[in-house]
């Protein structure tokens, strides 16, 4: 058994405080768009210019965009604060590759 200096779990805990900051800011962000939409209905319905059924479309539209793009770093930073996927230590890439190709316990009928 090899013990590992107490820093390195003092600096994994500081790594994991800054990871889940960080992923508390993009979820705030994709509150963000909530905001954009209100911003977008009172022009439209206050402000004096009446807008274009193409100008709705491409606010509209790139609302949406901004959305995806805010959910997907949110997703992102999810799974690096949580090690899944990607990020994931390779031990446990390694293990869950062996239990989702194992053949074990699938019933063929």
């Amino acid at each position: 058994m090899v013990h590992k200096p107490s820093y390195t779990k003092a600096g994994k805990t500081i790594r994991m405080l800054k990871n889940q900051f960080k992923m508390e800011e993009a979820i705030m962000r994709v509150w963000n768009t909530s905001d954009d939409l209100a911003d977008f209905i009172n022009e439209y319905y206050e402000g004096s210019d009446r807008m274009t059924e193409d100008e709705v479309f491409n606010v509209i539209w790139g609302l949406k965009e901004l959305h995806d793009i805010r959910v997907k770093r949110l997703m992102d930073m999810f799974k690096r604060t949580f090690q899944l996927d990607e990020y994931a230590p390779d031990e446990m890439q390694e293990l869950r590759e062996q239990f989702f190709n194992s053949k074990e316990g699938v019933c063929d009928d």
